[in-house]
């Protein structure tokens, strides 16, 4: 799902949290599993100034986040 599906359905699920979990682009050679679109930026886009929308945590290749 992109960055809009994953802002919806973390709203629909009352979501604490929102982790992206890949950074969008081609990454394989086989559409349409290959197609990943959006990046994380997007989400922080969608947010805008909601504050009672899930917290979205970006987290850099090998970070650990602890709930």
């Amino acid at each position: 799902m992109g960055p809009r599906q994953a802002w919806q359905a973390a709203r629909v699920m009352k979501a604490g949290y929102l982790i992206p979990i890949h950074e969008g682009g081609i990454w394989m050679s086989v559409p349409p599993l290959s197609l990943h679109p959006g990046r994380p930026e997007h989400l922080l886009a969608l947010k805008g100034n909601d504050t009672e929308s899930p917290e979205i945590v970006i987290l850099k290749n090998g970070e650990t986040f602890f709930l």
